[in-house]
Formats: structure tokens, sequence, C-alpha cells
């Protein structure tokens, strides 16, 4: 991650496949801290805090998803976000991670 100018502020490492995707929740619930999920091509989704743009802890383990994410995208509440992948559905989810269900597919 970068700041506004460009400089380095940290590093998330995953594992040897690229993050495909990811996206910044537009709310702050508990905390000050941001939430961000990531999706990777190891067939996982990733949920992490982000304090002070700087430290990055995960949260829980890594869901397996059995498919490549492509896009995620948080509603506006941010209670919610749909991600779409290899498997050619859209699927709902809560920000902790829950499947809720599919909601369309290609």
């Amino acid at each position: 991650m970068r700041d506004k100018n460009g400089n380095d502020l940290t590093t998330i490492q995953k594992s040897a496949d690229p993050v495909w995707t990811l996206s910044f929740c537009p709310q702050k619930f508990d905390t000050n801290d941001n939430l961000l999920i990531a999706g990777s091509w190891d067939q996982k989704l990733s949920i992490f805090t982000v304090q002070g743009g700087k430290t990055v802890k995960p949260v829980g383990a890594d869901k397996d998803l059995g498919f490549d994410p492509c896009s995620i995208q948080f509603y506006p509440t941010g209670e919610y976000f749909v991600m779409s992948g290899s498997d050619k559905q859209i699927t709902l989810w809560n920000k902790e991670g829950v499947k809720l269900g599919k909601i369309g597919e290609a």
C-alpha cells in the first residue's frame, strides 16, 4: 500500500498467486480501522484490518472459495459485498466473510 505521494507504507503478503481483486469497506464500524477484502488466484478470500494505513492484520483464516475471484464490490453501507469469479456466479457476502447466497449467474 502507498500513501497519497506514492511512498510505500506496507505490503500484504499472501501467496505466490496474484491478488486479483480487492476492496476497502466504505464504512468504519467499531474502530477507526479500515476493512480490506482481497481475493486471489489461490482461490481464497482474505479479510484484513488496516490501522492507520500502516499496520495490516488478517481477520481470521482465509476462506476457500473453489474458484478464482475476479471482482469484489461493497454495498455503500459496508455491511455486505458482492463477488464474482471464474465460477460465473455473483454471490452476496457479509463483511465478516460469510457467504449469504447466489444472486446471479452468467
